[in-house]
Formats: structure tokens, C-alpha cells, sequence
């Protein structure tokens, strides 16, 4: 295991230098903006091989204390860069000893053995060998060298929570089918070694710190492989066997992991607009609702010639026209966050309201066809109303029987140009 070990930490920037050469990074790519719609969580199983570096595990051959183990994840990617997981590993190991000149921790809750009157949780070996071979060893074992020793069981499980973060991503742009990435990773948690069948050895629960890699392959959209190496550290006590010249104890692990991936899978590019800009599309749009308002007011047919006979006149119903705000409030794809930018849109509508006692208003949100569900697209239109609403109502002190929220999803197309769509209009009642 320590040659896969070496392996897996040699080709690691192999591969990511292969990666990362056939790319061309832009300058821009670390100021870029993903937009995070709340999804990108996934579900990892993972199993593998697990050793325990303890105090006299290397007079053994080291195979002999590697042993089957298996974990699973959960987590989300907040970022194209970084993300955390709630991970679990558990293995049945095994520990070695000579016996002689070793502490063993017995815990407070456990009786001293016969005629030993120390107050601490340690009981030396050479005190008692019998106690200790009854107690905490296993079967009998030699040592590479023929040496003769003890095996004992360390069964443990650890839980705890990691930071990921993506090499790939935050050297090189971001590419959501690229094969292969890098990952790198560290955390903290809990590990919990189990009383043995008898009862007799107490339980150890530790702190645990966390560190390993990823090599992670995309076999489609939604799967990933990937080959993790890690390693947990432990205080001494937590195979029970103190003393030496070891000071903390060390689980390593090397696992398969195979990951699922929900949706939605791909980070989207945010889109921000100058502020120039949207004053240039306000001023379009004023100059589009006045030229409106001018065709609503023409005639519907032209007078009657004075030759002609006088026709029957038909009164119709004048529609009232459309009186809008100058300025809408525009928002990013999937998101339904007022940026500050977005602010002065509010800010005029609260002073119209202020400075017109009896007037009201209603707030119309809208999402663009281009991207996104009919479905979706509807329940966003309604968060980026209710947030205009909250604002209005929360900050601003203006009173709710005021205002009216209404949503239209992409069903209604308000502007010509896509990107527009995803707005929020202010109508004057």
C-alpha cells in the first residue's frame, strides 16, 4: 500500500500538469461569476483498502495489516472551485505489539486489575500480563524478523466534514466535461473505536484531522470515478496502545470512489450588465411605452368623407393604457437576488409611492424562454416579485396593502431582446 500510496502522489501533478497544458487559461477566467441554483450536491460510495500506522505496526509486513474498508459521502459543490462533504469510513484493523514496555488505556470506567492502585486510565504491561493479554490481545504473532508479538483488533468508524477543493478549476477555466480533475482536500471530525465483544476494553473517541486527494474521472454527465488517498490522525489512545515514540496514531486509505451526481450538474456564467447599459435600455424602453401610449390615443378609423353617406357610429370601449415605471429591476440568469445595481429601481419606485399618497403599484415578475423549464421558469418569476415585494415592504417601510405581486414565468415575453426577460416591471395603478 505504501507503493500505491507513492504512486497516486507522483502521478497526481502528472496529471494535472497533462491537464492543464492542453488548456490556455484566460486572465479573465478568475474573475468570473457562477451562478449557484442551489444545486450541485452529490452522493458518493466508496470502498478500498485501509493500514494502521501505530506504534510497532512496522516491525510486521505491511500487507499483513491492510484490510478491507468502505465509506460513503454526501455533498455539494459551492463553486466551480470549492465545495464540502460529510464523509464516513469505517474498517475492522488490526495493531501489533511485543507486549513488553507498552501502556495500555483502559478508560475511568473500568476496574483496575488486582493488587494495581493507580489512579490514572493506564495499565502497564509489565505490571500485569496476564490482565493485558486477556484484556486487549489477540492471537499470537511474529515479527518479520521471527520475533514473537501480539496482534489486537482496532475496529473503528470516523465521520467528520471536509473542504474540497478543485485544483483544475482554480488554475485553468472552468469546463463542466473536461475528463479528469484534481482534487485536494482537508477537515476535521470524530472517530470512534468499539468495545470489544466481551465488553472488557472500553470504547476510545478521538479527534480526528483529515487530508488526502482525489483523482477524479467524469464517466457521464451524472457518474464520476474517482481514487481517493487519505489519511486520518488520531491521538495515541486510539488503538488503546500508548507510549513508544510515537505521539498520534494514523488510519490510511486508499478507496475507489463512485459518485452521483443531482441536478443541476453545471455551474451557469453570471451575467452582469453596465450600468450604462441598463440606463440605455431603460431609456429605450420609455421611449417604447411613450410611443405606446401615442398609438393607444389615435382614432380607430378616419372621418367620414362629406359625399359619403354618414355611417352608424359604433362606440367602443377605450383600454385604458399601460402606465409603467421608467425603470424595471433586471436580474441575473437563475437567480432571484436584487443586486445593489438593481437598487435605484426600487429606490424610484418607493419615491413615487411616497410622493403619491393614493397610488399604488404592481409588480410583475418575468423569466426568459431561453433557458430553464415553463415550470421552473414560473416559480422563479414569483421569487424575483416576492424579493422586489420584500424590499419594498422590509427596508424601505412601504405598506404591503400597496403593493400587489403578480408572476408571469416565460409565458409572457415583455421585451424583444432575451436577455431582458428575466425582470421585474412596476405597473401604476
Amino acid at each position: 500500500m505504501r507503493k500505491l500510496l507513492l504512486a497516486v502522489l507522483i502521478m497526481a501533478p502528472i496529471c494535472l500538469n497533462a491537464q492543464l497544458s492542453g488548456q490556455q487559461p484566460e486572465k479573465a477566467a478568475s474573475k468570473t461569476t457562477f451562478v449557484n441554483e442551489g444545486g450541485h450536491w452529490f452522493f458518493t460510495l466508496s470502498g478500498g483498502a485501509a493500514t494502521l500506522f501505530s506504534e510497532t505496526t512496522g516491525q510486521v509486513d505491511f500487507f499483513d495489516n491492510v484490510k478491507p474498508t468502505v465509506g460513503f459521502a454526501v455533498g455539494k459543490w459551492m463553486s466551480p472551485v470549492w465545495g464540502i462533504r460529510l464523509s464516513a469510513t469505517g474498517a475492522k484493523l488490526k495493531g501489533f505489539t511485543y507486549g513488553s514496555g507498552s501502556m495500555w488505556y483502559k478508560g475511568t470506567n473500568y476496574d483496575n486489575p488486582a493488587g494495581y492502585t493507580a489512579s490514572d486510565s493506564y495499565v502497564p504491561y509489565d505490571y500485569n500480563p496476564t490482565y493485558i493479554q486477556n484484556t486487549f490481545l489477540g492471537d499470537k504473532k511474529n515479527d518479520k524478523d521471527g520475533k514473537q508479538g501480539w496482534e489486537y483488533d482496532v475496529n473503528y468508524a470516523a465521520g467528520g466534514l471536509d473542504l474540497l477543493l478543485n485544483v483544475n478549476n482554480l488554475f485553468g477555466t472552468y469546463n463542466p466535461t473536461q475528463v479528469f480533475n484534481f482534487i485536494v482536500f482537508g477537515g476535521l471530525g470524530y472517530a470512534h473505536t468499539f468495545k470489544n465483544s466481551d465488553a472488557n476494553r472500553t470504547a476510545v473517541n478521538s479527534i480526528a484531522g483529515k487530508g488526502g486527494l482525489i483523482l477524479d474521472f467524469r464517466l457521464s454527465d451524472a457518474v464520476n470515478l474517482g481514487l481517493e488517498a487519505n489519511g486520518l490522525i488520531m491521538p495515541e489512545a486510539f488503538d488503546r496502545q500508548v507510549g513508544g515514540a510515537n505521539n498520534h496514531d494514523i488510519v490510511a486509505n486508499v478507496m475507489l470512489d463512485l459518485t452521483y451526481k443531482f441536478k443541476p450538474r453545471n455551474f451557469q456564467k453570471a451575467v452582469f450588465r453596465d450600468p450604462r447599459e441598463i440606463d440605455a435600455l431603460n431609456s429605450q424602453i420609455n421611449a417604447l411605452v411613450a410611443e405606446n401610449n401615442e398609438l393607444r390615443k389615435r382614432p380607430v378609423s378616419c372621418p367620414a368623407c362629406p359625399e359619403c353617406p354618414k355611417p352608424v357610429t359604433i362606440v367602443k370601449e377605450e383600454k385604458k393604457p399601460i402606465d409603467y415605471l421608467a425603470k424595471p429591476v433586471f436580474f441575473r440568469l437563475g437567480s432571484a437576488v436584487v443586486d445593489n445595481a438593481q437598487l435605484p429601481s426600487i429606490q424610484e419606485a418607493v419615491r413615487y409611492l411616497k410622493e403619491t399618497p393614493n397610488a399604488r403599484l404592481k409588480l410583475t415578475g418575468y423569466a426568459d424562454k431561453a433557458t430553464g423549464t415553463p415550470a421552473g421558469n414560473k416559480k422563479l418569476s414569483e421569487k424575483r416579485a416576492q424579493a422586489v415585494y420584500d424590499l419594498m415592504v422590509k427596508k424601505y417601510g412601504i405598506s404591503a396593502d400597496r403593493i400587489e405581486t403578480y408572476f408571469m414565468g416565460d409565458d409572457v415575453q415583455p421585451f424583444a431582446e432575451n436577455d431582458w426577460n428575466r425582470v421585474v416591471v412596476f405597473v401604476k395603478e
